[in-house]
């Protein structure tokens, strides 16, 4: 979005025009009135664009090389974290616990347990027997679980009741039926498993539904039935 030489400020219009230590560079169309200030010991930029671009953010930089925890939003209407994902890594056997926003859940090595809470989260197992919980019991969100190497335990429901119901859902991306199971609330009878291409290749996908609500896709592979693959709690 912007460039600078270390001692002067360049006025950037919508011309699409900005240097690089002297060197002309193109922008994106999007951005207007930028301009950018570097010192040898500090770097400040403000954007001024529409709303989806995140209007007058400002990043301040107050070492000389670049660190995300120095970032600092000025805009409350239109934070980063509304954008960006908040990244939770760990191994061993652990507890991995998301936030209220669109959070990445990294297992690692070991059995653990993930749990998004609310947003939009990805869930990463890795190696070893993995329970991966999306949900955060109420809400839209639309979660991604990929269990990794092991038998992992993908939840679509619990004492809380049906995860995913009325928007929304969970698409599994690694499904295992040797290995895998799916854990949902109530018993067969309520589900039905439908063969359609929701997402990932062109292989179909098996899509769940607890009665005609959508609430959860295994992605790429029709090889799921109830008998042998769901825990019901």
């Amino acid at each position: 979005m912007f460039a600078a030489d270390r001692t002067n400020i360049h006025p950037l219009g919508t011309t699409n025009i900005s240097f690089v230590n002297g060197t002309q560079a193109s922008l994106l169309d999007s951005i207007s009135d930028l301009k950018v200030l570097s010192t040898d010991n500090g770097f400040i930029s403000k954007s001024s664009s529409s709303a989806s671009s995140l209007t007058d953010l400002t990043v301040s930089q107050q070492s000389s090389h670049f660190s995300v925890g120095e970032y600092g939003i000025e805009n409350t209407t239109y934070s980063l974290k509304d954008y960006n994902t908040n990244a939770i890594v760990s191994s061993d056997d652990d507890d991995l616990t998301g936030t209220s926003g669109n959070d990445t859940l990294e297992g690692g090595s070991g059995d653990d347990i993930l749990l998004g809470l609310s947003g939009d989260d990805i869930l990463f197992g890795g190696d070893g027997d993995d329970r991966l919980d999306g949900y955060a019991t109420s809400g839209i969100e639309y979660d991604t679980l990929v269990g990794g190497a092991g038998s992992d335990t993908f939840v679509i429901g619990g004492d809380w009741g049906v995860s995913y119901q009325d928007f929304g859902y969970a698409t599994i991306t690694d499904w295992d039926f040797q290995t895998d199971f799916i854990e949902a609330v109530g018993d067969a009878s309520q589900y039905t498993l439908v063969s359609e291409d929701w997402s990932g290749s062109s292989a179909l996908d098996t899509a769940i539904y607890f009665g005609d609500d959508l609430i959860c896709v295994v992605e790429d592979s029709t090889n799921v039935n109830f008998d042998r693959d769901f825990i019901f709690v």
